[in-house]
């Protein structure tokens, strides 16, 4: 009885740690789209107006080196129109159903790995503005991975000694007590 309740134990400490992890990293993810929302709305409100926002197209981000922020308007067959962005010196092209999904819902927002070692925070805008069907916002997510990597490691030591502590407990009280007549324990 007394080692169901250290396994119980075990269990309940994995379980809410899993949370844990789970919860704070999906945090760290979703917080990944946060500067994108905003860029993409105030390019799609000035677009409208009939302003071409030269904010987010004057400077040409290296997509696969830096952690700044992008924007790139595709016409309705997805050909990038203005781009901001540089992946390997050519524009990023997103992938059909990337577009298709804006196209469908208004928006699209998602993981996109165009590259190897290349992660993306990636929001897709519809717009309905001639020529300008899509607005695309990205950032690198090497940070928030650098982080969710992090808070894996301190999850995994906080863990592993909750196991020791579980497991020397158990021990002591296994040990300690006399085990009942008739017991194999």
């Amino acid at each position: 009885m007394k080692l169901q309740t250290h396994f119980f134990a075990l269990a309940l400490i994995t379980i809410v740690l899993m949370a844990v992890y789970g919860s704070v990293q999906q945090t760290y993810r979703t917080g990944a789209n946060d500067p994108q929302y905003g860029i993409a709305e105030e390019i799609r409100e000035k677009w409208e107006r009939g302003i071409v926002p030269p904010a987010y197209f004057s400077d040409t981000v290296q997509v696969e080196r830096s952690l700044s922020p992008f924007a790139i308007i595709y016409d309705s067959t997805g050909r990038a129109l203005r781009a901001g962005a540089l992946l390997n010196g050519r524009v990023p092209q997103l992938p059909k159903g990337v577009l298709k999904a804006a196209r469908d819902e208004g928006s699209d927002w998602l993981t996109w790995q165009p590259q190897h070692n290349v992660r993306i925070a990636l929001g897709v805008l519809r717009a309905r503005t001639s020529p300008v069907s899509y607005i695309a916002v990205g950032r690198s997510m090497r940070v928030v991975e650098q982080r969710s990597y992090q808070l894996r490691l301190m999850l995994m030591v906080a863990w592993g000694l909750c196991v020791f502590v579980v497991c020397a407990h158990g021990a002591l009280v296994l040990f300690q007590s006399p085990a009942p007549e008739g017991s194999l324990l």
